[in-house]
């Protein structure tokens, strides 16, 4: 084999080398669009994990409709003894504005 057939030889597998780099190249860019696109997918999941367990732990602090209720039947129970009692006040308001008139006249 001559010089020449060598160097024909390393040439044709440089080029076979170069195509098949090209090739190689080519078919798995679409993998590597893939996995960037995955990436951000795993990235937004997570995000969306942090937010649901963040809400779950929120929702946690609320009280239950049966809670709601028991407390909306309380609130009402209270405003009317509070109407009760502010109707049992004025009786001793009046005393006390009546007191304030006499002792202001005891006082002239």
């Amino acid at each position: 084999m001559s010089p020449s057939d060598v160097q024909l030889w390393l040439s044709i597998c440089s080029m076979v080398a170069s195509l098949g780099t090209i090739i190689f190249t080519v078919l798995t860019r679409g993998s590597r669009d893939n996995s960037v696109a995955i990436r951000k997918v795993d990235e937004r999941v997570l995000d969306l994990e942090q937010k649901v367990a963040r809400m779950e732990t929120d929702m946690r602090h609320l009280p239950s409709k049966d809670g709601i209720q028991r407390m909306e039947i309380t609130l009402a129970e209270m405003n009317g003894k509070i109407a009760v009692l502010s109707e049992r006040l004025q009786p001793v308001a009046a005393i006390s504005e009546r007191l304030q008139e006499f002792m202001l006249e005891r006082a002239k």
